[in-house]
């Protein structure tokens, strides 16, 4: 037809009609419904739509509107919208058939019109060539409670349809800011939307983000997606790959690669709501190789957010000029991230300086966060700053909760010389404020660092801080260059240590490889006022020498795993042995 095939305006009665549309006229509609407002009909297509080299199908301002298109659905409209819902009304999609594919237009544009309960069900959405074009690919904005967008795939790569190549303004996304228009530049824009579900689709090359979801809640599903390329071009304004902005409800990300984002690979921002959890299973993240690159994965939580992760099922993280992996709390904030089974390897050509590794913090000024952490079973290699920073409080903060393991890991590769971090610490606890951090490092083995295998830092210009640390069952060897201490703790601030280092048979550790000058396997500095609290010291507490020998012939008894370490105790801070454990 020369015209729309379709066309309802203004009507007021329903309509049910279950044979074909066909409309194959370009810059022709196959459906096209507008202001159909009157005595909110509702309106259903049982039978196939197609457009193929038309125009699509238009469904605008159709307050109290509501449209089934249950007979399945075929778009492929060149330089047109697919199909386009926006200004009001109802609208869903069912059927395991349905594609959209379009070359420089949006394959699916949904706004303030909300999707229906029987949501919005596509095989696959194809948008964007191997040229750049002005827009989005795919854009859902205010789409209600209802409903939600469901991509299937057939279970192949790629089967759920390809996003590529689209350019423009950069919006107001500088740490999650309020947007006021959509940006474009994005493969898929969400906001406002409940429970996306998008499997086996391939985004790539964005001048902004291949994803970015603002306020998006319900259970949010990515399954088999390969995000690559280059995504983003502006690191003030958080370029990147993926990027959330208020993600709460649940959400899972399985078999999947993101990759390629010009500041972070994948980043998760809340300042408020609950997201009980995020799980990543057998996904890859990296950034792209370039100098303002940062973070592969980004999970903060502020204010009164809770945010709670778990990555596991042989994760990898590959490339980061700044951390493969941070996770950060503060305010009130109340987190907890489980890691087991998973690969951190940095290959970075510019990593900046004491990057590289895993970070995980809790605090800030005026700060309560609540911390929870797990990590097992996993591997890291190959930063320059430390392997792994348990970094929490800040100085002058309020009391927070800290409580976390470390266990059954490797760091460093054995021979390879800095694999475990060329120029900082194995694992490194630094503590500071007023709160204690409790956590239990054993059954690990680390390699290949420049400063400490372990250490255990008190920090800060104020209040007193406490770490609580159970550590036992480590293999602390081959350090790189010149190093500080294989086991060393440290005070910079007037706290507690208790430290809980080794004991008898298997908890032992084996740190006699420690320091490669052989003189402080295992060390402790201390301040006036300080204190080390080793359960089942008995000896002397006189800021002499013949206390800090004791201390030395306590600690060699219950670390020479693999014969007796050599071991410092400084004179300066008071040594106590209350307590069986620092649980």
């Amino acid at each position: 037809a020369s015209s729309d095939a379709v066309e309802i305006f203004t009507g007021g009665p329903s309509l049910t009609y279950n044979g074909s549309v066909t409309q194959n006229n370009s810059g022709r509609r196959a459906i096209h419904i507008l202001a159909a407002t009157s005595g909110s009909p509702t309106i259903s297509f049982g039978g196939q739509v197609t457009s193929n080299g038309g125009a699509g199908i238009n469904f605008q301002n159709n307050t109290g509107a509501t449209v089934h298109f249950t007979g399945g659905i075929t778009a492929s409209t060149g330089t047109a919208n697919a199909f386009t819902a926006t200004g009001g009304g109802t609208v869903d999609v069912t059927g395991n058939t349905n594609t959209l594919t379009t070359t420089t237009g949006t394959a699916l544009n949904v706004q303030n019109t909300n999707i229906g309960s029987a949501d919005l069900n596509f095989q696959s959405i194809t948008a964007g060539t191997g040229a750049n074009a002005n827009g989005n690919g795919i854009i859902l904005d205010n789409t209600g409670n209802a409903g939600n967008l469901i991509v299937t795939g057939t279970g192949a790569n790629g089967t759920g349809g390809t996003i590529q190549h689209f350019t423009g303004a950069d919006g107001a996304t500088n740490s999650c800011a309020a947007l006021g228009s959509i940006p474009q530049g994005v493969g898929i824009f969400l906001r406002n939307t409940v429970s996306p579900s998008l499997d086996s689709m391939n985004l790539h090359d964005f001048s902004n983000f291949a994803l970015l979801g603002y306020t998006v809640s319900g259970t949010t599903t990515l399954d088999q997606m390969v995000i690559n390329g280059t995504n983003g071009d502006n690191a003030s304004q958080d370029d990147g790959s993926v990027m959330f902005c208020g993600l709460t409800g649940s959400a899972s990300l399985s078999s999947s690669t993101v990759t390629g984002g010009f500041e972070n690979g994948f980043r998760v921002y809340n300042t408020s709501g609950t997201l009980n959890r995020l799980s990543v299973s057998g996904t890859t993240f990296a950034t792209g190789t370039g100098a303002l690159s940062d973070d592969a994965f980004l999970a903060r939580a502020e204010n009164s957010a809770i945010l709670n992760v778990t990555i596991n099922q042989d994760s990898t993280f590959t490339t980061a000029s700044g951390d493969l992996l941070n996770f950060v709390l503060s305010n009130t904030a109340a987190g907890d991230l489980v890691v087991d089974d998973s690969h951190f390897s940095n290959n970075h050509p510019s990593i900046t300086s004491g990057g590289g590794g895993v970070t995980i913090g809790a605090g800030g000024a005026g700060s309560n966060p609540t911390l929870t952490y797990s990590i097992t079973n996993s591997d890291f290699k190959n930063a320059l700053g430390n392997a792994v920073t348990l970094s929490t409080g800040i100085d002058g903060a309020a009391a927070g909760t800290y409580t976390g393991s470390f266990t059954n890991n490797t760091i460093g590769v054995s021979g390879q010389a800095g694999s475990g971090s060329a120029q900082g610490n194995g694992i490194a606890v630094n503590h500071a404020g007023s709160g204690t951090h409790k956590t239990n490092i054993s059954n690990n083995t680390i390699r290949q660092y420049r400063n400490s295998g372990i250490k255990l830092l008190l920090t800060g210009l104020s209040n007193t801080p406490i770490i609580r640390a159970t550590v036992k069952s480590n293999t602390v060897n081959q350090p790189f260059s010149t190093v500080i201490a294989g086991i060393f703790g440290d005070m910079g601030r007037a706290g507690t240590i208790c430290l809980d280092l080794g004991g008898a048979g298997g908890e032992q550790n084996s740190v006699s490889g420690g320091d490669d000058n052989n003189l402080n396997d295992i060390a402790f500095l201390g301040i006036a006022g300080g204190t080390y609290n080793l359960p089942g010291y008995v000896g002397p507490n006189s800021h002499d020498v013949a206390t800090s020998t004791a201390v030395q012939t306590f600690e060699i008894a219950r670390n020479s795993g693999d014969g007796p370490p050599t071991a410092f105790a400084d004179t300066v801070p008071n040594y106590t042995g209350a307590g069986s454990n620092c649980l």
